[in-house]
């Protein structure tokens, strides 16, 4: 499935060398970050969550059972914790042009293998890993991988030459 979400993007005549998703476990340091979209969903939360308690909480105490009109409210709350606890699963990709990373409904990122710099491999005690990269300035990486050495030497072998020379 994860290997269809990709192909769909791939041009035409190029060619999807790996993909992969994170595996659970292993440190923070390979642990994959959570999809910006999420991270929204938690912060409106956050912040709504407490007032609403206290709102409650205060209109039973006030009005008793007119204070059936905060029940919209906890409506939109349980839509959100829905939204935010609905798992988001990373995907990963490597093809001989681009690099692939993201999420099916978050989105994803594309990185032409010429965007590619600083690219390290790290293995946690337990085996698990990842490799990071920078694309067009921003941070990147596959992280909780299984086999992060495998990963790097498919993603430096597919990369062009020239950018080893620099």
């Amino acid at each position: 499935m994860n290997a269809d979400i990709l192909r769909k993007r791939l041009e035409e005549g190029e060619t999807l060398l790996w993909y992969g998703v994170p595996m659970t476990g292993g440190g923070k340091e390979n642990k994959a970050p959570e999809p910006a979209v999420k991270s929204i969903y938690g912060a409106v939360l956050k912040a709504t969550v407490i007032p609403e308690v206290l709102a409650t909480a205060g209109a039973i105490a006030l009005f008793g059972r007119k204070a059936l009109i905060v029940i919209p409210f906890w409506v939109v709350t349980s839509l959100l914790m829905g939204l935010y606890l609905r798992p988001e699963e990373w995907v990963y990709g490597i093809s001989d042009k681009r690099v692939f990373v993201g999420t099916e409904r978050s989105g994803m990122e594309i990185y032409s293998l010429s965007d590619i710099e600083n690219t390290e491999v790290s293995v946690g005690t337990n085996g698990l890993g990842c490799v990071k990269f920078t694309a067009k300035g921003n941070a990147c990486g596959f992280y909780g991988l299984k086999e992060p050495q495998k990963v790097y030497e498919i993603l430096t072998g597919a990369m062009p030459k020239d950018k080893f020379l620099e």
